[in-house]
């Protein structure tokens, strides 16, 4: 259960004495030496230069993909595969004769690129490993990929429209015999759930959509709304709902939601609702988009042009703080302009994006870890907080003793992965007394 750094408590007072008097304590053992802070900035510079355009990262975190458009002197588009530490693991480019090929997607392990090849375009899929090429079979020329499955074996296309106008998920496993669901009425497929099973796209007039078999395609606005969107004439409302990602668990649609005045908003609708997670439309003016969300929606990155200027991470329980806060909160250089946050791993702890170097280069991608936030000071989950028994069962069990209920948390409070260590002591007993979560 995490704890939410904007919610206030009143720390228990002997709980905080005991606190405070611990962190004054010598430290724990060598064997127990201070953790080192996993929160970093990642650059994976283009081993043939060019300019990074957009940046993709696995769901686990291990992959890194990158476009690249016009190295050196050539008028051409590939895509770079990075290891999470930053070694090359391959290059992908289009043909001779249409050098162009534009990264959509990465599975789950990162062991399987998709891509569009060429003009007209060719979607293909890739083995990162050993580079091996497999076109989807039966896709028109013109056809485009946009989304993977979590394993690899389905993808979300669009065909060539007007000819033959539509989206269709194709079962890819062993390219032999692939099956074909095409969605009626519908314009372009965007984004899959990790299983395939739900489908987000949009239509001619750029309304979204989900689709799933079961429950066939259902409009946003309908979602959001209960009917229609507001429309053009509603100064309080967004015209329509332009979807960009769903979440792994088909909990989540995020997006942008343009206004009358030429405005938008970035947004987030699930069971629960529909929820503008920053608007431009009180300024009248700019326009702000949500780009990429976590496996279960918690976590979502997107950019705006009104508030924050840049990209931006929003989470549930702490809100929305633009990229550029959160790496001067983690000391890093403040001449760094981060431009970008197109991607974000299942855990969200990991964001991908493009940025600019001090020293004049081009665009460059990259990824930021972010520790996510601390668990909740109510360690053995008794719903009394905050108590002395908390810190004597968070004590106990980091000396690998017992916890007075069967359902304490982990000792790895602070979530850097990394435990038992002294942060994790240190963080709980400050947040115990009444400070955030760093």
């Amino acid at each position: 259960m995490p704890y939410q750094p904007n919610q206030s408590h009143q720390p228990h007072a002997r709980a905080a004495s005991l606190a405070l008097l611990l962190l004054s304590a010598p430290a724990l053992s060598p064997a127990l030496s201070p953790a080192p802070a996993l929160a970093q900035l990642t650059l994976f510079p283009s081993p043939v230069g060019g300019r990074a355009t957009a940046a993709l990262v696995s769901a686990d975190a291990s992959t890194v993909v990158a476009t690249i458009v016009n190295p050196g002197t050539s008028f051409s588009a590939r895509a770079v595969v990075w290891s999470a530490s930053g070694s090359l693991r391959n290059q992908f480019t289009g043909p001779a004769s249409s050098p162009f090929l534009f990264p959509v997607a990465l599975s789950a392990n990162g062991s399987t690129l998709l891509a569009n090849v060429a003009f007209p375009s060719t979607p293909t899929l890739f083995s990162v490993a050993t580079g091996a090429a497999s076109p989807i079979p039966n896709c028109p020329p013109g056809s485009n990929a946009s989304a993977l499955s979590a394993d690899g074996t389905f993808a979300a296309l669009t065909l060539p429209f007007p000819a033959q106008a539509g989206a269709r998920v194709d079962a890819i496993a062993g390219f032999t015999s692939p099956s074909t669901l095409l969605i009626p009425g519908s314009r372009d497929a965007i984004a899959l759930s990790a299983t395939g099973s739900t489908v987000l796209g949009q239509l001619t007039d750029f309304a979204g959509y989900t689709f799933a078999p079961a429950a066939g395609t259902i409009p946003l606005c309908a979602l959001a709304f209960g009917g229609s969107c507001p429309g053009p004439s509603s100064p309080t409302g967004p015209s329509s709902l332009v979807p960009v990602a769903i979440s792994a668990d088909a909990s989540t649609i995020v997006g942008g939601a343009p206004y009358a005045n030429g405005s938008g908003a970035a947004f987030r609708l699930t069971a629960s609702g529909y929820q503008e997670l920053i608007s431009c439309a009180q300024l009248g003016i700019g326009s702000a988009t949500a780009t990429a969300a976590s496996a279960d929606g918690s976590a979502i990155v997107g950019s705006d042009t009104c508030l924050t200027n840049g990209p931006w991470l929003w989470r549930q329980g702490t809100g929305l703080r633009s990229i550029r806060e959160l790496a001067t909160a983690l000391a890093i250089d403040p001449a760094i302009e981060f431009v970008s946050a197109n991607a974000i791993s299942d855990d969200g702890s990991t964001i991908a994006g493009t940025l600019y170097l001090p020293d004049g280069s081009d665009l460059t991608a990259y990824t930021l870890r972010i520790p996510t936030p601390c668990d909740s000071i109510d360690f053995n989950n008794d719903s009394l907080f905050p108590t002395d028994q908390d810190l004597i069962d968070f004590l106990s069990v980091l000396a690998g003793g017992p916890c007075s209920t069967p359902t304490c948390n982990d000792i790895d409070f602070n979530n850097d992965s990394l435990f038992p260590s002294d942060d994790d002591l240190i963080t709980y007993l400050r947040v115990l007394a009444g400070a955030p979560c760093p």
